[in-house]
């Protein structure tokens, strides 16, 4: 069964996350699990579409993984990875942390569908940015409460890694990241050291390749606790728009 679901997961998910669900499932077996609680594990996560199995699986398994599903609200029935980016010339690439449970895991498409989505697009209208920007994420699935942690982050880095060096062969390429963890995520995958390179609201990183800046996520938390106001988020998309020479 192990075996089988190895293969599974290996058709259609990356290797570190069939990696990690096969060894949860010989951690099962090793226990002396029932095999009703192995089929049954294998057939929920053949419910799930996306690659971090392994976030999922290692969230789940530990405990009785059907009584934690409780997580996943009644109209999300599957999660869905948002893996591509269009190749397209854009001179700027947005980067936030995750899909969001009722956003891009429902819509497929990045900052559609709630709240951090209506305040990016309002401002990207406002500086005329809405064909200049390409938007992406850190983790390209729906992360274990809604809240992305390293471990999916590194998963998902080697994703994160391409579109950088796909954007860095733009004339004037210009990231901007949206929250200290989509900020480490950019330095990781650039493989740039994090202690060289700090995330502060409005902070520009020269890392050779292409130019950072930094905003804090555009979340319905930080806007409500005045932590980010429309005038700051607009000031870093200008600064952004300002480097991509637009």
């Amino acid at each position: 069964a192990a075996a089988a679901l190895a293969l599974l997961l290996l058709l259609r998910c990356c290797c570190s996350c069939a990696a990690a669900a096969c060894a949860l499932l010989l951690r099962l077996a090793a226990a002396c699990m029932l095999p009703l609680f192995g089929a049954a594990a294998a057939f929920a996560l053949l419910l799930f579409r996306a690659c971090c199995f392994c976030a999922v699986v290692v969230y789940l398994f530990p405990s009785f993984p059907f009584a934690q599903l409780t997580y996943l609200k009644a109209d999300v029935s599957t999660i869905n990875p948002i893996v591509d980016t269009p190749i397209v010339d854009i001179p700027i690439l947005i980067v936030g942390l995750a899909p969001g449970m009722h956003g891009a895991n429902k819509t497929g498409k990045p900052f559609v569908g709630d709240a951090s989505g209506e305040l990016l697009h309002a401002t990207l209208k406002q500086l005329e940015l809405q064909d200049k920007v390409i938007i992406t994420n850190a983790v390209k699935c729906l992360p274990i409460k809604n809240l992305p942690n390293m471990k999916e982050v590194k998963n998902c880095s080697q994703y994160l890694v391409q579109e950088l060096e796909r954007h860095a062969r733009q004339p004037t390429p210009v990231v901007l990241s949206l929250g200290g963890v989509a900020h480490r995520a950019v330095i990781g995958a650039m493989g740039l050291r994090q202690a060289d390179y700090s995330f502060r609201h409005k902070a520009v990183h020269d890392l050779q390749k292409l130019m950072l800046v930094n905003s804090y996520h555009c979340s319905r938390y930080n806007t409500q606790t005045g932590r980010l106001t429309p005038a700051m988020f607009k000031s870093a998309l200008a600064e952004a728009k300002a480097l991509a020479r637009l």
